[in-house]
């Protein structure tokens, strides 16, 4: 039993590190790992295969991306991480252990503490800490050779190190490392020069940077959990899910006061047909919280959930143009969910061969193959069916060069094809009315609005314009503004010109009229709506 206890140790820490890191990624860092899987595709192909095969850390990246696709599945990335990390510690233990007996478990904590920082990065591949257990594992397969004559371990090691950088690129630090021992001390010498000097003489085979020769397929030396990131991130996934109630909550419980978090509240207000009425409930970055910049200085992140709305507008050349360009940008340069984006585009627009492609693709997809085969011609749902032909009564009847920035023409573009397009008319009227551009709101609203009563965020607006052109008492009936507001405008109004513009003594009662917002919002753009953060 004495002989035994020693193990229900080392198994008691190794379970608790399993479990502390897993409830990290799942409590901590959930949706950033989700990210990580719809930024990443992996394929069951050749093709796939003969592509890891000509890079170095050939097998760390083929099995990093392989598991990364499973963190689709909930609870999921983070057990796989949990795993992996341990298994770095183990690795990194055996390998100092001999050295430093009983305190190896001090560097070999700081090391898991390490690679989970690193691993906390939206870009740092999975491939990178396999990287790292791959080189440590080939070093503590050949370092019982290294005691034998250098006939033996010379050659054996030169193998070591060239299969190591082949398999694991900058793993090969750890191999060459542990297998330095004094009894072969100028082999072991021989074999560090190698392992110094092979990345560099390969690096223009690969078309590698020194940098990145050196650093392959690790992105980044440190990084840092990011709550505010995971929050935003948060928000984007549970509306990619179409988990509705979720994103209500997630809004709800925090303080956003980013044009990301804005976006997502209005499509979602917008998807229910309450954009107008709940528009002035939440922080507003003038137009920036309606439409997402996709312009240089935008991230990825940014250009590509700028899409969602478009799509959801029924706009597919504007939505495709934020897809294909986020999915550029990224940091794979790809991603199974820009793929199934440009799958359901090209579906609705009626682009067979262009849907088929991308439907390919994913066919040879483990998550997403069951989604791609259910989308393929005569294999139709009719569920499927009756979503395609909703969204194809959204597309504009004709199509016009225009520049991306250039949102009015674009909306107006289809409300002339559908009148009926109740989403993209309160876009249009919100995005008048968060630019503070009256006139056209009215010119607007007179074209596109159908005969009835204004909603209130409308009825405000339309106050002020019939307040700046002098309209007579009978010209506003015919707006039809319900009494109350009109009676509210007049009370409004006096206390705006007794309190000379102090609009302290105005927020309390009005701080969510649209009265307010044109009075005191500023148009300034800070540094993060500039960056499209």
């Amino acid at each position: 039993m004495k002989t035994n206890k020693p193990k229900y140790i080392e198994w008691l820490l190794t379970g608790t590190g399993f479990l502390a890191l897993f409830l990290f990624f799942y409590l901590l860092l959930p949706y950033h790992l989700f990210h990580r899987e719809q930024t990443q595709l992996f394929l069951f192909s050749t093709e796939m295969l003969v592509k890891y095969a000509s890079h170095p850390a050939a097998l760390a990246c083929f099995i990093g991306d392989f598991l990364t696709q499973f963190f689709y599945y909930e609870g999921v990335g983070p057990a796989i991480m949990a795993f992996i990390l341990i298994f770095l510690g183990v690795v990194v233990y055996h390998l100092i252990a001999p050295y430093i007996t009983r305190w190896a478990w001090v560097p070999t904590v700081m090391i898991v503490l390490w690679e989970t920082g690193r691993q906390s990065g939206l870009a740092y591949p999975l491939s990178s800490s396999i990287a790292l257990i791959g080189g440590g594992v080939i070093a503590l397969c050949c370092r019982r050779y290294m005691r034998a004559s250098w006939k033996l371990t010379l050659p054996l090691g030169f193998i070591a190190i060239g299969a190591s950088y082949y398999m694991f690129g900058y793993g090969v630090c750890l191999t060459a490392l542990f297998l330095f021992h004094c009894r072969n001390i100028w082999v072991s010498i021989l074999l560090v020069i190698e392992a110094l000097i092979f990345p560099s003489i390969l690096r223009n085979t690969y078309l590698f940077t020194l940098k990145q020769a050196y650093s392959y397929p690790a992105t980044s030396w440190y990084n840092f959990p990011d709550r505010d990131r995971e929050h935003l991130l948060a928000i984007d996934t549970e509306m990619y899910f179409g988990r509705f109630d979720k994103v209500e909550a997630i809004l709800a419980r925090g303080n956003f006061h980013a044009p990301f978090a804005t976006y997502y509240y209005n499509l979602l207000n917008a998807r229910q047909g309450l954009l107008p009425h709940n528009l002035m409930a939440f922080y507003q970055p003038a137009s920036f919280g309606l439409f997402l910049p996709v312009v240089p200085t935008s991230t990825y992140i940014t250009i590509y959930a700028a899409n969602e709305l478009w799509f959801s507008l029924g706009d597919m050349t504007m939505a495709e143009h934020a897809a294909i360009l986020g999915m550029i940008f990224s940091p794979n340069h790809t991603g199974v969910r820009a793929i199934k984006r440009l799958a359901e585009i090209n579906l609705i627009n009626g682009d067979r061969v262009a849907a088929m492609k991308y439907l390919r693709i994913l066919e040879k997809t483990f998550c997403y193959r069951n989604w791609a085969a259910q989308r393929i011609a005569g294999n139709q749902t009719l569920k499927i069916k009756r979503w395609l032909e909703q969204k194809r009564l959204l597309l504009p009847a004709t199509d016009t060069l225009r520049l991306s920035k250039d949102i009015s023409l674009s909306l107006r573009q289809l409300l002339y094809a559908n009148p009926e397009n109740n989403m993209a008319r309160d876009y249009l009227f919100c995005y008048d009315l968060l630019n503070k551009d009256i006139s056209a709101f009215a010119k607007d609203y007179q074209k596109f609005a159908f005969v009835g009563m204004p909603d209130r965020i409308y009825a405000e607006a339309l106050l002020i314009y019939l307040a700046g052109s002098k309209a007579s008492s009978e010209d506003v009936k015919k707006w039809r503004i319900p009494a109350h507001i009109l009676n509210e405008f007049r009370e409004y109004t006096r206390l705006y010109e007794r309190n000379s513009g102090n609009g302290a003594s105005l927020k309390a009662k009005y701080g969510n009229t649209y009265w307010y917002y044109f009075h005191y919002a500023t148009m300034t753009r800070n540094k993060e709506e500039k960056s499209g953060k």
